[in-house]
C-alpha cells in the first residue's frame, strides 16, 4: 500500500500514524478506508491534514522553541445571529448611554473607565467601535460590534459580528485595572458561544443553533530569530494544484530582504499564516510602547508567526488551538509560555496632565484642587511618616479634613 500521507519523515503526522498503524496491519486497510479513518478525527488533531502546506524541519522547530519570546491571542471574531442581544448586554455591562448616531453625534465618552464609543457606517451596515483612552498611551480601538443592514442579513444569514482586536489582548491587564467591564463583556461573549441558543425552523422542524459562533482566532507567536527567505522557498509548500502561493511584502530582490510573508490557502475557511518582522512593524505603526522590550538589547530581533484559524477550526477550545499551534511551530504542545510583559509608556508631563485633568473632572473638582491635595500628601511622605505622628491633612478648597497615616 502507498504511504499516501503518513511517511515517518513527516513528523507532523507521526502521532496519528502511530494511532492507526495497528488497524492497518490487522485489516489490510485500503487507501479509501484510510481516508475515512482520517475524516473521523476531530477538527484540530495532531496530524498534517489541517496545515499540510507547513513544512518546518525539526531543527527549525527546536530553534523556535529555544528562542520563544511569547505566544498570545491577537484577534477574536464572533458571528452573531441575534445582534440585539449583543447590543443589550453591551449596554448593561459597559455603561454607555447610546445616545449617538452615525452622523454628527457619533461619539460618546465614558471617562470613568477611559473608554469611548463611535458609531460609523460600514459596507455591511454600521458599527459601534470601542476605544481605550488611557492617559498613558495613544487611543486604540479594542473592540467593535457591527450591525448588518437588512439586505446583508438576508444575504449572509447572520445579523452582525463582534470583534476584539489585537490591542484588547495587549492592554488586557491595563483594562482589568481601568475598564474591567470590557473584560466582563469579552468573557460573557465567549461563554455565550456555548450557553446561548436560538430556535431556527428547518424542514418544518424547530432546531436550536448557537446565538454566537466564534469564527476567527489569531494566535501570535514571537521568536528571537531573523526572518528567513526559506518561508518563500521551502517552509510553505502549497499543494501542486493550489492556486495560492506564499506572497512576500516589501521584498527587495537585490538584498533578498522582505518584511513579511503571507499564505492563505482558502480565503474563508481554513488556516492561514503571516510571518513578519515585528520590530519594523512596531516602528512603522508607532507601537513601541506596546512591547517595550522589543527592538532593545534584550530582544533586538523579533519575528512574529501569526496563525489564523477561521470558521470550523476557530470553534475548537482555545486551549486546544494553543496546543496545536505549539505542536506545529515548536513540535511540543506542552511548552510552557512566559508571562506577558505589560505595555509601558515613556514619561510624559502632558500625559500626566491629561490624566489628572480627567480625574478631576470625574470627581467634580478643578485640576488645581486635585494637584494641591496630591502635593499635601507628597510633602507629608517626604518629611518622614516614621518620625512624626499621623497628620491631619486638609483637603484644599474643601470644608472637611481627611486623616492620613
Amino acid at each position: 500500500m502507498r504511504n499516501i500521507r503518513f511517511q515517518k519523515t513527516e513528523k507532523n503526522g507521526e502521532k496519528f500514524w502511530q494511532k492507526i498503524k495497528p488497524k492497518i496491519q490487522e485489516k489490510n486497510t485500503s487507501e479509501k478506508h484510510l481516508k475515512n479513518e482520517w475524516k473521523s478525527e476531530p477538527k484540530i488533531r495532531w496530524n498534517s491534514r489541517t496545515m499540510e502546506w507547513l513544512n518546518l524541519p525539526p531543527k527549525v522547530q527546536k530553534e523556535f522553541k529555544d528562542n520563544l519570546i511569547a505566544m498570545n491571542l491577537d484577534f477574536m471574531q464572533y458571528t452573531c445571529y441575534n445582534i440585539q442581544d449583543a447590543l443589550t448586554n453591551l449596554r448593561i455591562i459597559v455603561w454607555f448611554t447610546w445616545e449617538i448616531d452615525n452622523d454628527n453625534s457619533n461619539i460618546e465618552f465614558n471617562y470613568t473607565m477611559n473608554l469611548s464609543m463611535t458609531n460609523t457606517q460600514t459596507k455591511n451596515g454600521h458599527a459601534y467601535s470601542i476605544f481605550f483612552n488611557s492617559p498613558w498611551f495613544a487611543s486604540v480601538m479594542i473592540a467593535s460590534v457591527e450591525v448588518y443592514s437588512e439586505d446583508k442579513v438576508q444575504l449572509l444569514k447572520t445579523e452582525g459580528k463582534i470583534v476584539f482586536y489585537g490591542a484588547y489582548f495587549v492592554f488586557q491587564e491595563n483594562l482589568q485595572e481601568e475598564a474591567p467591564e470590557i473584560i466582563r463583556f469579552y468573557n460573557a461573549i465567549e461563554t455565550w458561544t456555548i450557553l446561548k441558543y436560538h430556535n431556527v425552523k428547518k424542514d418544518n422542524k424547530i432546531i436550536q443553533k448557537p446565538l454566537y459562533k466564534r469564527t476567527r482566532v489569531d494566535i501570535a507567536t514571537d521568536v528571537w530569530i531573523e526572518m528567513s527567505k526559506k518561508w518563500l522557498t521551502s517552509y510553505i509548500q502549497p499543494h501542486k494544484n493550489s492556486k495560492h502561493v506564499p506572497r512576500p511584502y516589501n521584498y527587495d530582490p537585490v538584498t533578498e530582504i522582505f518584511q513579511s510573508v503571507g499564505y492563505i490557502p482558502r480565503l474563508k475557511q481554513g488556516i492561514w499564516i503571516r510571518v513578519y518582522n515585528k520590530v519594523l512593524d512596531m516602528q512603522s505603526k508607532n507601537k513601541k510602547s506596546w512591547h517595550p522590550n522589543y527592538g532593545t538589547a534584550e530582544n533586538p530581533i523579533v519575528t512574529r508567526l501569526e496563525i489564523v484559524y477561521s470558521w470550523d477550526f476557530a470553534q475548537n477550545k482555545i486551549q486546544d488551538l494553543f496546543e496545536y499551534t505549539k505542536f506545529r511551530l515548536l513540535w511540543d504542545e506542552k511548552t510552557k509560555l512566559k508571562p506577558k510583559i505589560r505595555p509601558k509608556s515613556e514619561y510624559s508631563p502632558l500625559s500626566a496632565y491629561e490624566y489628572f485633568k480627567r480625574y478631576a473632572k470625574n470627581h467634580g473638582k478643578t485640576l488645581r484642587e486635585v494637584l494641591d491635595d496630591v502635593m499635601c500628601i507628597t510633602i507629608t511622605e517626604e518629611e518622614g511618616k516614621d518620625k512624626f505622628p499621623p497628620v491631619e491633612i486638609y483637603e484644599t478648597w474643601s470644608s472637611s479634613f481627611s486623616s492620613y497615616k
